[in-house]
């Protein structure tokens, strides 16, 4: 009943629901209780308990490396380690399908280097593949002011106000724009 909420929702992951659905499976047929019919065999519930302990592993190993990434490439973003940085987003941007928080990130280095022009095609070809993205409006909200160009950072922090009505830091930023 879940899946599919992508559309409705736009930070739910099918995957995860995908993820959950097998590993509650799995997890029944490792932790019910023996019923004559219902439950399998003690060598089919210790399968289940193998493969649900190998999809935890390999799930959270996944998550450590990305996260990893992103934490380097922040972190040698703050030190000023261009190169570092765009090689560790380069990696986390690789490492998912929908990698939008690196590619952001990527953007970002592009414009810290003045190159503006491509850090804009990077945030608005971003802008039309995830229109609901908080983090792309708000890049390219900084992008705006930053370049004097206001009306489009207002309209880039109202589209953020409209997604999000209840973000409350958008109204100082509103103000200022």
């Amino acid at each position: 009943a879940l899946l599919g909420l992508t559309s409705v929702f736009p930070y739910v992951d099918n995957w995860a629901h995908i993820g959950g659905l097998t590993g509650g499976l799995l997890c029944g047929l490792m932790l019910a209780p023996r019923l004559p019919g219902l439950v399998p065999k003690p060598r089919l519930r210790w399968t289940g308990g193998i493969l649900l302990l190998l999809l935890l592993v390999s799930g959270l190993t996944y998550s450590f490396v990305w996260m990893n990434a992103m934490s380097q490439g922040q972190y040698a973003y703050m030190q000023g380690d261009i190169p570092a940085a765009r090689a560790a987003f380069k990696r986390a941007s690789s490492l998912r399908w929908r990698p939008i928080p690196a590619l952001v990130a990527l953007a970002k280095l592009e414009a810290r280097e003045g190159k503006f022009k491509e850090a804009e095609a990077a945030l608005v070809k971003l802008r039309e593949l995830a229109p609901d993205h908080k983090q792309i409006h708000n890049e390219l909200a900084n992008l705006y002011r930053d370049q004097g160009r206001w009306k489009e950072s207002l309209a880039e922090l109202e589209a953020i106000h409209q997604y999000f009505p209840d973000t409350t830091w958008i109204y100082p930023q509103l103000g200022r724009a």
